[in-house]
């Protein structure tokens, strides 16, 4: 199973990158230079906007984000120990020469879904969506949910991130997740 998993990843991030090599546009290292913030290990603490708008605290936990692939992806994994009620996911960061965008590939633990996000820089803040990729969550009551994450780098140590999410297509983001990444010792 994680041989298929690291097929789809590498067809997704990867092979773009070779096949832009081979075309003339070449590997940058400087486009995952800028997101060098999200390097190391982080405890996370977060919170979680209810339909009235009101914020929650979310469990606190703690992600790692290494480069791989000789420096040509970033991998962040999230893992929550077994019977815990949150989701673990692994996250792959990589760069698009072509259309010049960066591109994101969460697999979570919930359902097993891989979701892609598309996006580029809007000031320092990393600002991708699923819309375009068509991988949103279908929920079984016929709702379709888009989502939008988001990555800042702060003035002090660690950096800000975020889940928005949009019931119309999205048309129209509302703030869904938001949290601040401190970083830890192994």
């Amino acid at each position: 199973m994680s041989r298929v998993i690291f097929a789809f990843l590498f067809s997704l991030v990867i092979a773009p990158a070779a096949l832009a090599q081979s075309r003339g546009a070449e590997f940058d290292p400087a486009n995952l230079d800028r997101l060098a913030f999200m390097l190391g290990t982080f405890e996370v603490s977060s919170e979680e906007s209810n339909p009235q708008g009101e914020w929650a605290p979310r469990p606190t936990h703690r992600i790692t984000m290494e480069r791989d692939l000789y420096d040509a992806i970033m991998v962040e994994n999230r893992r929550l120990p077994e019977g815990d009620d949150g989701i673990s996911t692994m996250t792959v960061f990589g760069f698009d020469p072509f259309r010049e965008e960066y591109r994101v590939v969460v697999n979570g633990s919930f359902l097993g879904l891989v979701d892609v996000f598309e996006g580029t820089f809007d000031g320092d803040r990393l600002v991708l969506d699923n819309v375009s990729s068509g991988t949103s969550y279908h929920a079984p009551n016929g709702a379709v949910y888009n989502y939008q994450l988001w990555f800042e780098d702060t003035e002090g140590p660690g950096y800000a991130r975020g889940i928005n999410i949009s019931w119309d297509g999205g048309e129209t983001f509302y703030p869904w997740v938001r949290g601040v990444a401190t970083p830890v010792e192994d």
